[in-house]
């Protein structure tokens, strides 16, 4: 999993990722009192490269206050997680 890259003006989000084979997959923006905030992918996904495009909000589709979040990957080997600043 590489580090997010902002696009600070429109609040988006990308994030690219490679799979060697086809896995389940779930990432997951978390608060940081740990809550989910919003679900991202929650799916099988075929080998390859993936890109998840994220808009700052929440399942509900509002935005989310400005702050520091956390977002997670998780596949049947692998799990990862780094913050995300919202300004």
């Amino acid at each position: 999993m590489l580090q997010n890259h902002p696009i600070t003006v429109n609040a988006i989000n990308f994030f690219d990722f490679y799979l060697d084979k086809r896995t389940r997959v779930s990432i997951n923006i978390f608060d940081l009192r740990g809550r989910v905030v919003t679900r991202l992918v929650d799916d099988e996904l075929d080998a390859g490269e993936h890109e998840v495009i994220w808009h700052a909000v929440n399942d509900f589709g509002e935005p989310l206050a400005a702050g520091v979040y956390e977002y997670k990957m998780e596949t049947d080997q692998f799990t990862a997680s780094k913050t995300i600043t919202i300004v």
